[in-house]
Order: structure tokens, then sequence, then C-alpha cells
């Protein structure tokens, strides 16, 4: 490929000194943990029916009570051979680091082998700071409290995050919110307080292991002087008994039965039933886990994954008291339609508002989020409403997304579609975070669910550490106050870095080293001099939420209207875009450019054409389909067909390139890569390759592998530097 030349004003200087980097040894100095493997001769071990505080033991397992679809998994865990049973060499031959060996036993927190860690990348200036006038930041793993691991394992894992470089653990979240201490991702849910009530509830003893465990992971991180992210529930899911004590309770779909859009049966948040029982059970956890550990309890996430909508009895009324009409009354109006469609996209909204609430009233100062499902987000910004999650939540609340390069399926590469949608969901939620002055979080991935693993072209090591670091350069080249990253997942059994069953690409070992070792640096930029938002693509909410209301649907992962996949020129060169659904309220001094994606004049609100004939008045630089060409008038660039995002897509043409450098400033785009750079970090990063591209960018770093290994340091010459990249490596600069 020919060079490429990539211009990006911005001075930088560098900061040397690179150290060795290596797995922290055994607390007890031995060269290798030893373990004890979990018993499975019979199959029909019988967990214990308590687990007493001052003796944490670890339940040993009865296959037949593992759910089923569970149960191969976890069959293949037990019997798996041990990671050194297989030689290095073969492993190599087959094009994989292998299948590491799986301990669920007391020590399951260490990997059962130790490799050696090459070529470390170089450590973030000390002088830089971590925090700012808002506070410190964050980065870390996120980590699953499993009823088997004693306090011991909890405590060496911590330990070994920490001296590794993080200072925070987002514990595992109960997914899907039963109760089950053999499940894959046992915690806190309402189903498991409910177990607890009654004596005779079979479940009870289950429900005991995961509480304990629980206080086991609480009690580690106060030991090993860490903060935590305390999960407490699973989208509005209560467990399959109260479902059945609550048939009228449960959110509906839009022909009528249990919405199962979401994988699971939900309660409607509007039920009384719901609320009565939902704030018993907040008042349960603040009683039990808050109050006695609100010394590291940094933030409590309600739940993960909500999202969808709800045509329950219970939405009706509250639709029909919000707009004097009801679902039935909707008919072929286009403006009940729209109302519709946004009450819908809004529920989850509605949802995380009345919860932080509740715990505004029980524990006023400490945050709660809900970790949102990115995979759908990021492509079409609703189901939640993205601005409303920023505009409309309490003080208390912060919001949370999963921002992974591929987010599922395992069988799916990471590709550029999905590069893009991310990059513009990160950098809209930081322009939010920022008009409405609200933090918040980012999950990134270390794990075989994140990085394809299953897939014809699995990623690695660097598209693990480029993960962290673009989501940190995203939300601060736009100013946003990204408090913390949380790297999805150490231990989850199944898909975790560590108690994987996926053949894996990576080296576990050099997976946990390189993904630790970026997290002071994350911290750094998340702390460093914010940028601002540049270019503004208005994305009308109004159609949006139109065809939601027209088709009566909830379902996020088939909703499709704006194509923002398309929009590829701004991810690739550096543009510090958001997508908005409206310009009611936007400050437009700072903005140099609006693409306009509305499709026909209706879509305009009057606040948009307003806003739209002001900025163009000031001489402010427009691009839209000249199906607007009657509402803005000569000022505005037309483009024609029927998708302004095309005029942004590849494959590249002169006349859009002239467009691009009118408009957006771009010299020469990339036609491969991404580049993202704020005032004093920058990364470089392909999926493809061979890539060369000249960057103007005073500072030094590093070019690294596809494993993480730096191949060679990079030092500008006259301010400008000269890159090669081969397909998955990424090069870091800093000051």
């Amino acid at each position: 490929m020919g060079l490429l030349f990539l211009v990006v004003l911005t001075s930088v200087a560098f900061q040397t000194a690179p150290t060795e980097v290596a797995v922290p040894a055994p607390s007890d100095g031995s060269n290798a943990p030893t373990t004890t493997p979990l018993p499975v001769a019979d199959g029909r071990m019988v967990l214990p029916t308590t687990v007493p505080a001052s003796e944490p033991r670890a339940p040993a397992l009865n296959l037949e009570r593992v759910s089923e679809p569970f149960r191969p998994t976890l069959v293949a865990l037990l019997t798996a051979a041990p990671a050194n049973a297989v030689s290095r060499a073969g492993a190599d031959e087959e094009g994989s680091a292998g299948r590491r060996g799986v301990d669920l036993s007391l020590n399951a927190a260490r990997p059962t082998a130790t490799t050696p860690l090459l070529t470390p990348a170089p450590t973030p200036a000390p002088e830089r700071p971590q925090s700012d006038a808002r506070g410190p930041r964050y980065a870390g793993w996120a980590m699953v409290a499993y009823p088997w691991m004693s306090a011991d394992a909890m405590r060496e894992a911590l330990a070994r995050q920490k001296a590794a470089g993080a200072n925070v653990v987002w514990i595992g979240h109960n997914n899907p919110g039963e109760v089950d201490a053999h499940d894959s991702e046992p915690g806190l849910s309402y189903a498991v307080f409910e177990a607890l009530q009654n004596e005779a509830d079979p479940r009870r003893d289950d429900a005991l292991a995961i509480v304990q465990a629980q206080e086991r992971m609480l009690q580690a991180v106060r030991a090993v002087g860490l903060k935590a992210v305390l999960p407490v529930g699973y989208q509005s899911q209560m467990g399959s008994f109260w479902d059945d004590a609550h048939p009228d309770a449960l959110r509906l779909g839009s022909r009528g039965g249990v919405n199962y859009t979401t994988a699971v049966a939900n309660a409607s948040f509007y039920s009384p039933d719901y609320r009565r029982d939902i704030r018993r059970y907040y008042e349960w956890v603040d009683a039990r886990f808050v109050r006695p550990f609100r010394d590291v309890i940094l933030m409590l996430n309600l739940a993960d994954e909500p999202s969808g909508g709800d045509f329950s009895p219970w939405a009706d009324a509250a639709f029909r008291q919000e707009t004097g009409y009801g679902f039935a009354d909707v008919g072929t109006d286009p403006e009940r339609q729209t109302r519709l469609g946004e009450f819908q996209s809004r529920y989850i909204v509605d949802y995380a508002t009345w919860s932080a609430q509740q715990w505004a009233e029980l524990e006023p100062g400490l945050p709660v989020t809900m970790s949102f499902e990115g995979a759908t987000l990021r492509v079409h910004l609703q189901l939640p409403h993205l601005e409303s999650l920023f505009a409309r939540t309490p003080p208390n609340f912060v919001v949370t997304f999963d921002a992974y390069p591929r987010d599922g399926p395992y069988d799916m590469p990471i590709d550029d579609t999905e590069l893009v949608r991310l990059f513009q969901l990160v950098r809209t939620a930081a322009h939010y975070s920022v008009r409405y002055e609200r933090p918040f979080w980012l999950w990134s991935t270390g794990n075989s669910w994140g990085l394809a693993q299953a897939s014809p072209q699995p990623g690695n090591v660097a598209d693990a550490v480029a993960n962290a670091y673009y989501l940190a350069l995203l939300a601060r080249q736009m100013g946003g106050w990204l408090q913390g990253i949380a790297v999805w997942n150490y231990n989850v059994v199944g898909q975790g870095l560590y108690n994987d069953t996926h053949r894996t690409a990576y080296d576990p070992d050099v997976m946990f080293a390189r993904v630790s070792e970026t997290f002071p640096r994350l911290r750094q930029i998340m702390a460093s001099p914010p940028g601002h938002t540049e270019v503004l693509v208005l994305a009308p909410d109004r159609p949006a939420w139109q065809q939601l209301g027209a088709e009566r649907q909830i379902d996020p992962f088939r909703f499709r209207y704006y194509d923002l996949h398309r929009l590829i020129a701004l991810a690739r060169n550096n543009i510090p875009a958001a997508v908005v659904g409206s310009l009611a309220g936007e400050e437009l001094g700072g903005i140099r450019a609006i693409l306009v994606l509305a499709r026909a004049p209706q879509d305009l609100t009057e606040a948009d054409l307003a806003g739209l004939q002001a900025y163009l008045a000031r001489g402010g630089k427009v691009v839209a389909l000249r199906a607007l060409s009657g509402l803005l008038g000569p000022r505005a660039e037309y483009i024609d067909g029927d998708r302004a995002e095309e005029a942004f897509a590849e494959p590249t043409s002169d006349d859009r390139v002239r467009l691009w450098q009118r408009v957006l400033g771009i010299e020469q785009p990339l036609r491969d890569g991404y580049f993202v750079a704020t005032t004093d970090d920058a990364l470089f990063y392909t999926l493809a390759g061979p890539l060369e591209a000249r960057l103007v960018f005073n500072g030094r770093g590093w070019q690294a592998d596809r494993s993480g290994n730096a191949l060679q340091p990079l030092q500008p010459d006259g301010g400008r530097l000269l890159v090669r990249l081969d397909k998955g490596q990424y090069a870091f600069l800093t000051r």
C-alpha cells in the first residue's frame, strides 16, 4: 500500500525509562502455585448447608444440579488437562497459545503456569497525574466471586491485580439473576435475597454460598487496598420463583406474552409488586453489604444489560398518564407513533432513574450505575436512548456500557463495522458527559468473548491493549469525564482470561501482564487535559422514534435506522465527532462542521432547523442531502442520494476525498487503520495490514506486535513520525 499522510497538530515530549514487567511470583516465594483439584470422582458432590464466614470452604459440585446449558462446559473444565501437560512448541505449531489448564479449586485465582514475558512496553511518565479536580480515575479487572473460592484465593488474585497496576475490581454480576452457586456467573440478585428468607426454600443453601462469597470478596478487597464496584442485579430479572408468583407484573411484548428479546423474563418496573419487593431487597443490600463495606464500595451496579421496552398494562398506564392516550390508541398517526417510540426508547432510562432515586434515599452520596449493552447501543443509540441516560437520570447515577471491539458472538471476527460504531458510541457518550457534567465508565476486553476467539480471525493481546487505549483517548479528546475502565473478565468460567474453555490465540499470562500494565497510563489519559467536540453528526431522533412506534418495536438487537457504521472517515482520521439526536441545547460555538443525516424535511424539528440556519449564517459548514436544500438554502453543501452517511464511507472516491478535505480538514485519509489522539497521547492501530502512515506528532513511543511485545521504539524526525504496522498491531505515542 502506498504511503499515507495523516496530519494531527499537537505537541508532545517523551518520558523514557522502560522497565521489566513480570507476573508477580506467588506470595510464598515458590515458582508455581500448588493447587488442590476439585474432586469429581462420582459427579455427585453436595453443596454444604452453610459456609461459615470464619472458615470459608469451597462447596463441592453436584453436576446434576448444574443448569443444562452450562453442564457440558463445566464438565469440560473439570476434565481439562493442565496447560503444562502440553508442550509450548506444540501449542505454537498449532498457531495458538493453547487452552490453559483450568482449576476450580480453592487456589483457582492463580494460573497454573507462568509464561516468561519479553520486551515490556515503556512505563508511564511518573509525574503525570492519575486524577484531576474531579477526583481519581480507576482501571482494573472485573472478577467473579465464586462460592468455591477461598478467602486466600480471592486475596491472592486481587493482590496480583493490584501489583500489576489495578486500583479497582469490578465484582462479577449474577447472570441470569437466578440462585445457582454452580453457575458460571453467580452473584447478588433479588432471587438470592428471596431464597434466604425461607429456611425451607430449596435454593437457600446456594443463596448462602453466594452471599458469603460476596462478603469474602469484599473483605479481600479491603485487605488488599482496592476499591470495588458491587453488582446487585441483572436487567430487571427477579428470578423464576418470583415470576411464577407475579405473572401480571412482567414486561410484555407488543403482541402480548412475556418479552424475551433480552433473553430473560423481566419485571415491569412500573409494577407495584416489583417496586415493593425491589425496595425491600435494596434495603437488605444496604444493611448487609453497603454499610459494613462502605469504605471499599466505590459504586453499586444495579443491573447489567438492561435494554428494550415494555408493553405491559403497567407501562400502558404510564404512557397514558404521560400522553393522554394508551398504546391501543396510537394507530397510524405519525405524531402518536413518535411519542410511543420515544416512550419505549426511554423506558430503561426511566427504570434507571427510579432505581437510582431509591438509592439516593437509602445512601445519599453513593454512586450507582447500570452496565448497558454496548453491542446494541453502538448500532442505533436507542433502547435505551443514550442522551437521556445522561440528561434525565439523577446526580447519583453513572452511565456504564461495555465497549469491546467485538461484543460477541465468539465466532464473529472483529471488523471495521464494529469499530466504527464503537468509536461513535464512545465519542458521543463523552460529548454528553461534558454537556451534562456527568461521569461514565466503560468495559474493555481481556477475554475470548470480546476478542472473537472462535472466529476465523481471532483477536490477540494487541487488540485488547489497543481497545483500552482508544477508549480512554476517544473519551478524553472529546473532554469526557471517563471515571474508570474495567476489563472483562479475569476469571469467569467459560470465557474469562483464566477458566476459559476456548482455544485462545494469546497466552493468558502475557495478556494479563500487557493489559494490566496499561492501567496507570489509562488513568493518566483519563485525567489529561481535555479536548472538545469539533464535529456534530445530526441524526434526528424523531424519524427513528416514529419507526419504533409504527413497528411497535422494542427489540434492541433487531432495530435499525441510521447506518452509523458508514461514517468511517470520522473513525479512522481522528475527528472528534458526536452523533446527536437534536441540536436543542447544543453549544455550536466550537463546532467546525455539522453533518446532517436527516432524510426528509419533516425529520428536522424547529429547534434543529433554527440551529442549522443560525450556524450557516455565521459561516459554519453544513453537509446534508439535497432533499433539504429548500430548508437550508444555498449556504449548505449538498450531496445526492438517500443516505448522507454514504458520503463519509468507503471505498473512497476523488469527490469524497475532496469533500472530507473541505469539511473535515482531512488532507490524506487513512484507508486502513485508526488514529486517535489527545494533546498528550496518541494511538495508531490497524485490523488489516501492512499499513504505512506519516504522523505529525512530536512525541515518542513504541510499536507492538500482535502478542503485545514491543517491537521497536518510535522517535519523531522533525516532529514527524513514519509508522509501518502489520495486521493487528498498534503504535502508542506519548509526551
